[in-house]
């Protein structure tokens, strides 16, 4: 209340585009203070001076007549309106004025000093770019003011954070503001011919420049920018009425939409009009809006987040619920695993309000998993996994109508029949995954001590003839009907009292009986690690662990009470196709080959020169077909090049 400050608006259609309208602020519906129209893309701004005891309302007309009234918020009786200008071309003036009454002390206890004038306190300037501090000023706040000089060559390129703190380095306030890219990344794209036939071998130089050293000693005598490495991903596709000339590029992306909220309208027009400083400013108001409220900041209370990182691997939540009262259960043990060849079992105890947190490591793709309790202790109970996926998004307006030209030319029933050409003779070399190389299939208990390839022994027709006759250091008893199968614990050279951990295709096995009555000629392996084993709060007597041929549990019936569900873990990489027409014969081929994506690679060899060179084959598809290389230099600077060609029919 009280003090002037400058208020962002934006109105957009239903899709999130821009529309144009002229507008008034009334006080208390009768008195227009203010007038308004959007400047660029439906953003504007106008200056208000809310008074106490008043409220105002924003009038919009559009173009059609129509008039939309909104209430606006009520102002806050105390605080902080931060205010930036340019001061010159290479410097901004940030303006401060508080209230009277502002908290200036670590119990956010209002101050007011005598004659109701804000108190002389220090007051802090911290700026950062993407979480590194660039500067920290100091000034003092007398008679409710205060100002910053902040030079622009100080900050990083793009958006950064202006936030004001008081004495007590509680958080006041805080604004966008965005610098220009100075040395964006150059990338040049060179087929080496104009026109190529169907099938024929395309070649492509690139190159890498930057305009942060022009005069390095590599530049040329042209002065151009010198050469350096830099990571490149490339794609090639045919442009139609259906595919165009990419809008957005990887330095829209990182300097400006990531750090944004919202949908941004035409971002490239921010780096093609540079001296557009209104606009920019008006995107920063209006999506990077932020607002402290000084009740959360004193109460010290910690953030949530509803998507932890997955740094080890997949992390896969649930809760656990009794079946017979239908409350969540706690502190039960659950077991998750992924059936299959390779070992991926993983546990945890459901906590007091019966949820399950579990972090499978390097747990690729779509597979089954089995989430279960031990049914000869916990038989009534259930188990519902959360879903993976987020259920609300950022912006959650419809994407705007595509409407095909008038006079189609036959685009969309080409594209249509392509697809189905593709599917049908490249189907499967389309959808090649694999799991990166990066990925640990290291078993969770790292090394056996003892590992038998059943088709090294005599094969058995029962599974208590094999574990008998070969499997040692362990006992094979029977006990009130049942079998156990104790193993020896090496450390201590004594038998554990109780029996293993047996798992059977990663699936643990609570039931030996039911293990005893497989097939043993469908078992492969069987490695035993032979002492005390703990994951996490649980402790397990050793581990037997089978393994069968195919990975499907060799006939191992389920527990009718386990969970399993089809699940997407992390995704795998998929190996692009881009078949070669080198030889005659692969060129004769008759299958068709009716790709409009000729090639793509997020990673192009680029050497420490700064050039690189890679080749694909054209299809059999003839037209206009656009090159797009998106980079990012060692500096952290990011570029973008485009190059086109033409394929002409046979």
């Amino acid at each position: 209340e009280n003090i002037p400050t400058k208020i962002g608006f934006r109105i957009t259609d239903r899709y999130g585009r821009g529309i144009q309208c002229t507008g008034v602020v009334t006080e208390d519906d009768q008195d227009t203070i203010a007038r308004f129209e959007p400047y660029k893309f439906g953003i504007g701004t106008f200056m208000l001076t809310p008074r106490s005891g008043h409220h105002y309302r924003a009038i919009f007309r559009l173009a059609d007549g129509t008039a939309v009234a909104t209430l606006l918020p009520a102002a806050a009786k105390e605080g902080v309106v931060m205010n930036v200008v340019a001061e010159d071309p290479d410097h901004w003036r940030v303006n401060i004025q508080a209230s009277p009454t502002i908290p200036t002390a670590s119990t956010s206890t209002p101050t007011t000093a005598p004659g109701g004038s804000t108190p002389a306190s220090e007051v802090y300037l911290l700026a950062h770019t993407r979480g590194q501090v660039k500067l920290a000023q100091t000034a003092t706040l007398t008679a409710g003011k205060a100002s910053f000089v902040i030079d622009k060559n100080a900050l990083g390129q793009g958006v950064s954070t202006l936030t004001l703190f008081n004495s007590a380095r509680q958080p006041l306030c805080e604004r966008l503001v965005f610098r220009q890219p100075a040395h964006p990344l150059q990338l040049t794209i060179q087929p080496d011919k104009a026109t190529y036939g169907t099938r024929q071998k395309i070649s492509l130089s690139i190159s890498t420049a930057t305009a942060a050293f022009p005069a390095a000693p590599t530049a040329t005598a042209l002065g151009t920018a010198p050469a350096f490495p830099a990571n490149c991903s490339l794609s090639v596709f045919r442009v139609d009425d259906l595919q165009t000339e990419p809008e957005t590029h990887i330095g829209n992306y990182l300097w400006l939409a990531s750090d944004l909220k919202g949908k941004i309208e035409s971002p490239e027009y921010y780096f093609d009009h540079p001296d557009d400083d209104q606009a920019i400013d008006n995107l920063m108001l209006t999506h990077g809006w932020r607002r402290f409220r000084w009740g959360d900041v004193a109460s010290h209370a910690a953030p949530l987040f509803d998507f932890p990182p997955e740094f080890n691997g997949a992390i896969i939540d649930g809760k656990l619920f009794d079946t017979k009262t239908n409350a969540p259960a706690p502190g039960i043990e659950v077991y998750l695993s992924v059936p299959g060849t390779r070992t991926q079992f993983t546990s945890a105890i459901s906590d007091d309000q019966g949820r399950v947190h579990f972090e499978l490591k390097d747990f690729y793709g779509g597979q089954e998993i089995v989430v279960q309790t031990d049914p000869t202790r916990d038989s009534t109970y259930r188990f519902e996994i959360q879903n993976p996926w987020a259920e609300t998004f950022t912006d959650q307006r419809p994407m705007a109508p595509f409407a095909l030209p008038k006079l189609d030319s036959g685009t969309l029933t080409d594209r249509d029949i392509a697809t189905q050409v593709l599917n049908r003779y490249a189907g499967v070399r389309l959808k090649r995954f694999h799991v990166p190389a990066i990925a640990d299939t290291t078993k969770f208990y790292y090394k056996a001590d003892f590992s038998y390839l059943l088709d090294d022994y005599t094969r058995f027709t029962t599974m208590e003839e094999v574990m008998r006759e070969y499997v040692t250091l362990m006992l094979v008893q029977r006990r009130s009907g049942h079998y156990h199968l104790p193993l020896y614990e090496l450390p201590y050279n004594q038998f554990f009292e109780t029996d293993p951990l047996i798992l059977l295709d990663g699936v643990p096995v609570f039931n030996i009986d039911s293990l005893m009555v497989l097939d043993p000629l469908k078992i492969k392996k069987l490695e035993t690690l032979q002492r005390k084993v703990f994951m996490g709060a649980l402790y397990f007597p050793g581990i037997m662990n089978w393994t069968t041929y195919k990975g499907d549990l060799g006939g191992y019936i389920l527990d009718p009470h386990s969970t399993v569900i089809d699940y997407e873990g992390l995704a795998m990489q998929r190996e692009f196709y881009s078949p070669s027409y080198a030889t005659e014969e692969a060129s004769a081929t008759h299958l068709p080959d009716f790709r409009n994506v000729l090639y793509w690679t997020p990673d192009v060899p680029i050497d420490k020169q700064g050039h690189g060179s890679l080749s694909f084959y054209s299809s059999d598809l003839p037209g206009k077909y656009i090159v797009v290389a998106e980079g990012l230099a060692p500096d952290g600077s990011a570029g973008s090049g485009m190059a086109t060609f033409t394929i002409t029919p046979p």
